[in-house]
């Protein structure tokens, strides 16, 4: 939040109904896609990851959500895990479930229940690609990485150095390692980032899991 930006209060279920109405375009990212950090990803699990890039069609309306993401303290609990009618709400958002789309895999079968006791837990924006560079190296049941651990460090720091660009200020990251769904179903390793852009007005989803 800029200095002379004043936040505007809102309280959860006033977020919620922002980011299950607010319209959403889905963004070019085959800058991302061609990345060598994200082929690596890819091969790591026996799925497809899924990536996307949504921009609000109400920038400054979307922004003020993030910024009570950053400040607001009660919409987080003792474990600093978001509110889960956030994530829901912005999951169930039609328009970033228009067909064809990997989104929507996210919600099929979804058990809402199970959903929302999982924890997207804050994470910091400067260890991102450190987070990133763990879950190459560990590797996956099928697949372990042949890089050398030095080699997949820098290709983590350079596929997030593309998404924050140096603006880790306005940017919030929520993890979770658990799944929900038939798609992402608790039988390997779970990882789903939702990732914020105060300045731009826009977030990312990255997630992938690992079972046949």
């Amino acid at each position: 939040m800029k200095d002379n930006d004043t936040l505007i209060p809102m309280n959860v279920d006033e977020i919620a109904h922002n980011f299950e109405f607010l319209e959403f375009k889905c963004a070019d990212i085959s800058q991302q896609f061609n990345l060598e950090f994200y082929k690596e990803f890819s091969k790591l699990y026996n799925t497809d990851p899924i990536l996307f890039k949504f921009i609000c069609n109400d920038k400054k309306v979307f922004s003020s959500c993030i910024q009570n993401l950053q400040f607001n303290s009660k919409l987080t609990n003792s474990s600093l895990c978001l509110d889960m009618r956030i994530i829901k709400s912005l999951f169930i958002n039609k328009s970033l479930n228009i067909s064809p789309s990997q989104m929507g895999e996210l919600n099929e079968n979804c058990n809402w229940e199970e959903f929302e006791t999982l924890c997207f837990e804050r994470v910091s924006p400067f260890i991102f690609d450190g987070i990133l560079a763990e879950l190459v190296s560990r590797g996956g049941i099928f697949f372990k990485s042949k890089k050398k651990l030095k080699h997949i460090v820098e290709l983590a720091r350079i596929f997030s150095d593309s998404i924050i660009q140096g603006y880790y200020n306005s940017f919030i990251i929520y993890q979770v390692t658990e799944g929900w769904s038939g798609y992402f179903g608790n039988m390997g390793f779970d990882n789903t980032f939702v990732i914020f852009d105060e300045n731009n007005g826009e977030f990312w989803v990255m997630a992938k899991t690992d079972f046949d």
